[in-house]
Order: C-alpha cells, then structure tokens, then sequence
C-alpha cells in the first residue's frame, strides 16, 4: 500500500492505492482517494493526516516540512507530464 498522484487535466489528486495481481500483471488497485493535493496543502489537512499516521510508525518520527515540499515537488514534476 502507498500514495501516489493522479493528475485529471489541471488537477491532481492523491490516492490511496495498493498493488494486486490480476492473470498474471500487476494491477494497481485505488483504495481511497484522498482529495486534490492543493486543496490538502492549503487548508492543512495533509500535515495533520501525516502526523496522525506517524503516531503509528514504528521507525523514527516523519519530518511533515519533508513531506511537504516532498509533496511540492510531485505537484510540479506530475504537472509537467503531458
């Protein structure tokens, strides 16, 4: 299970998503789709789920400004594809 982005026109969105295996291939399968990431950026929603989530992390704690601009650089490199 992992995050990825997914950009419909102009709008990119963050998805829950998790591999399964269908005949054979590897299919991804969405989970849950969390919003549009600048919606999440803006109003806070995204730090505040990071945080939530590293509660239950058993490795050292997540650095949320990492996060962030982890998440600023897929919004500019997944609005750069065509």
């Amino acid at each position: 299970m992992f995050v990825r982005t997914q950009t419909n026109g102009s709008r990119t969105y963050l998805l829950v998503v998790d591999n399964v295996r269908v005949d054979g291939k590897v299919k991804q399968r969405v989970l849950h789709r969390l919003g549009r990431l600048d919606e999440l950026l803006a109003n806070g929603q995204l730090d505040a789920l990071i945080q939530s989530l590293s509660r239950f992390s058993e490795n050292s704690p997540c650095s949320v400004p990492m996060l962030k601009a982890t998440a600023l650089s897929l919004t500019v490199l997944e609005s750069g594809r065509r």
